[in-house]
């Protein structure tokens, strides 16, 4: 949860080494899988790593970051319910000034991020989950002006991310 500053930093790094692929909206679907977590994004998407995080993914104008926060980090973490860690996360995050809501069932943090260094203002969609060992948190990230036209396809992303029985 103290990861989101790091985040933002990779973020930022992430984009200027990308500033030759193609979008990421474009291409055929890919599935890419990490921890015992599967997504589907496109074929323009490469992946990469980042300390801290168990999977990372990137194109030219989208960042995608999956972190896994297993149950033994804490006793009776696995208690907790997935609207439980969701809010967990969102005081755990309040200097960001997120917002929560739920989109198809699943919890959403939203937030902006302003890096003073690029003077680029970047918007994240993190979606989170309760796999069978762990927490996940995905997160969508991009600049803030083009947030409200990759939206919708953060969705359709984040609603194809699928857990083996065992993660």
């Amino acid at each position: 949860m103290k990861r989101i500053f790091a985040f933002a930093l990779v973020f930022v790094m992430l984009f200027s080494m990308t500033s030759c692929m193609k979008d990421g909206f474009e291409g055929a679907d890919k599935v890419f899988s990490a921890s015992g977590m599967s997504i589907t994004l496109t074929e323009n998407f490469v992946e990469t790593s980042f300390e801290g995080y168990d999977a990372c993914y990137d194109s030219a104008t989208v960042a995608v970051f999956c972190l896994k926060e297993p149950f033994s980090m804490a006793e009776g973490v696995e208690d907790l319910t997935l609207d439980q860690y969701a809010e967990l996360t969102i005081t755990a995050n309040q200097a960001h000034n997120p917002t929560l809501k739920e989109v198809d069932g699943m919890p959403v943090m939203e937030y902006t991020f302003f890096n003073e260094d690029t003077d680029t203002n970047y918007a994240y969609f993190s979606a989170m989950y309760k796999s069978g060992d762990a927490f996940w948190a995905i997160q969508f990230a991009c600049d803030a002006e083009l947030y409200d036209a990759h939206e919708e396809t953060f969705v359709k992303w984040a609603k194809s991310v699928v857990f083996d029985a065992a993660a």
